[in-house]
């Protein structure tokens, strides 16, 4: 029986090859599904926020506590929106089996192209998501969209203040 080699995860930045123990780099994911212009407009991201513009306005989403609230939509945007097939490769013909999300490229939103997380948005607003105005609904991920005004802006550059070009996009 041939054993499936994965590439895993060994620390933040370095992954290997299950089979060989051989370090690889992380794969780079690009967006499979058709990117279609809509309202919002891909600008920024450094895996925790993601900055989004429309009509002149722009917009943050909280990978991070987005993530903590919908644990389960980083899987939906990889199958539908990136492409990525957890199940591995010669096994899928078999109904029964359930992805395989330990041994998958994708772990969280973070790992999600910005472009297919945007694509994901304006595929569902405005009737599913909604926009958020508040830092409370920020910091809790409540909304998934939030419109940056003065006080979410004093906020993600505090948080972010080693970010030089996440301040370039909102100063």
């Amino acid at each position: 029986m041939l054993k499936q080699s994965y590439i895993i995860p060994l620390f933040e930045e370095e992954w290997y090859d299950s089979l060989s123990d051989n370090p690889v780099n992380k794969p780079e994911l690009e967006p499979t599904k058709q990117i279609k212009n809509g309202p919002f407009q891909y600008i920024y991201d450094n895996n925790e926020v993601l900055i989004a513009e429309m009509d002149g306005d722009k917009y943050i989403i909280d990978l991070i506590s987005l993530d903590n609230v919908q644990s389960e939509l980083w899987k939906e945007l990889a199958t539908d929106y990136v492409g990525v097939d957890l199940i591995p490769s010669g096994l899928a013909a078999n109904s029964e089996l359930e992805p395989d999300f330990e041994t998958a490229d994708i772990h969280s939103l973070a790992d999600i192209p910005g472009k297919a997380i945007v694509s994901y948005v304006n595929d569902n607003y405005p009737n599913y998501i909604q926009i958020g105005t508040t830092l409370e609904e920020f910091e809790t991920g409540q909304m998934f969209v939030i419109k940056i005004n003065d006080e979410i802006k004093q906020e993600v550059l505090s948080v972010y203040d080693h970010d030089e070009q996440l301040k370039g996009f909102l100063v």
